[in-house]
């Protein structure tokens, strides 16, 4: 966990920041602020992809944020909220609703992946790849129907009950 100073001084934030290391550990939430929802690779990689957009994006002789940057942070704030989503869903035990959250997500993230590879030249190397849609895979086929004459075999096989 970080430990910010603020104008006030340090005075009272040591404290005030290791009560609140508890909560935070288990998603936050504690006073209403966050999702109460534990971070996990995907939700941190969201910062990095954001900070990797504002390198990619903007030059660093640009004085203020540029509209391009501003998009890709929606972007990566969907994709947030489709895994609070997906999480919610997932605890209710809705699969449908965790799917079509899942899928909401993707949208996002490939979004944000077009973008991002619009910079990117054969020179930097290959442009990142977007996130297929799985679909499942197809319910295995109906048996067969026995043929002619194995049925009534197997039935005069078996032993009376």
């Amino acid at each position: 966990m970080s430990r910010r100073l603020s104008s006030g001084g340090a005075e009272g934030i040591a404290s005030a920041t290791d009560a609140a290391e508890g909560a935070e550990a288990a998603g936050g939430a504690a006073a209403g602020e966050g999702t109460g929802i534990p971070a996990s690779d995907m939700r941190s990689a969201c910062r990095a992809f954001g900070l990797f957009a504002n390198t990619v994006l903007q030059s660093e002789n640009d004085s203020g944020t540029t509209p391009v940057n501003l998009l890709v942070r929606h972007l990566i704030n969907e994709l947030y909220f489709a895994m609070d989503d997906i999480e919610t869903a997932a605890q209710a035990g809705n699969r449908a609703g965790a799917v079509a959250a899942w899928k909401t997500g993707r949208e996002y993230l490939n979004a944000y992946v077009t973008i991002v590879n619009f910079p990117l030249n054969e020179r930097v190397g290959d442009k990142f790849p977007t996130v297929p849609l799985v679909k499942p895979p197809p319910p295995p086929p109906p048996a067969p129907p026995p043929a002619e004459g194995e049925g009534e075999a197997a039935a005069a096989a078996a032993p009376a009950a």
